[in-house]
């Protein structure tokens, strides 16, 4: 380990309050399988085994959080809010917030192709922290981490323009107003195929009644859903004639 790398670590664990937690179970939690793969050593273990604790102790977290948080909402709501809160997207804004992606064991390939940013390592990263976290420290610790640092700086994107879900939110008014659903119309796209701008139609009854540009087709829909939505609830009178 660099010295470097060993003061990144502990200023984690200062800043971060895991003084309890067990060194090796750490270097695991940090150790991606493509390291594993590349240093062929005996014994060396990677994190997949505790991204699959710290999931489950971050979703049943974010359950709780949800039900004592939004009092009046449904199931299904409830639901939606978890599949955000504790998305891949979420964790690894998260993570990189926290520079966890500095003190990540890497493959030589894997550094070369920005992998201490990709959503997938940094995000599965994080889970395996929270498993090191619980068997280090116990249920209770583990869930002080994941509210403190992961759940709570993270819950208020739920409201937030960027994170709301306006196609469902769209989809279950089209189906209450008009008994249908809205029809999404690919009308353009642009740039060289790693650089794309779609623009995207949303149709409801034969009419046009939102537009939406993005680098994916589900952010561009977004944003049309959006309009429409809008369009719909701040003016209805003219838009259901």
């Amino acid at each position: 380990m660099t010295t470097e790398r060993k003061e990144l670590i502990q200023e984690f664990i200062k800043t971060y309050g895991l003084d309890s937690i067990e060194p090796s179970l750490l270097e695991t939690a940090l150790t991606h399988r493509s390291y594993v793969f590349e240093t062929n050593t005996p014994g060396l273990q990677d994190n997949e085994r505790l991204e699959f604790l710290g999931d489950a102790v971050i979703n049943t977290v974010a359950a709780e959080y949800l039900y004592r948080h939004f009092e009046h909402a449904s199931e299904g709501e409830l639901s939606k809010l978890r599949a955000r809160l504790v998305s891949r997207v979420m964790l690894a804004r998260r993570a990189r917030e926290m520079n966890l992606g500095a003190l990540l064991r890497l493959g030589k390939g894997e550094l070369q192709t920005g992998g201490r940013q990709r959503n997938s390592i940094i995000g599965a990263a994080i889970e395996a922290v929270v498993g090191a976290v619980y068997l280090s420290s116990g249920a209770e610790k583990a869930k002080e981490f994941v509210l403190n640092h992961i759940i709570t700086p993270s819950a208020s994107l739920l409201t937030s323009e960027d994170y709301l879900d306006y196609k469902s939110r769209l989809q279950e008014l089209v189906q209450k107003k008009f008994h249908t659903i809205p029809e999404y119309r690919v009308v353009a796209e642009k740039g060289p195929e790693h650089k794309k701008l779609f623009t995207i139609e949303v149709w409801i009854n034969g009419r046009k009644y939102g537009t939406g540009e993005g680098g994916r087709k589900k952010i561009a829909e977004n944003i049309a859903a959006k309009e429409a939505y809008k369009n719909l609830t701040a003016q209805p009178s003219s838009y259901e004639n």
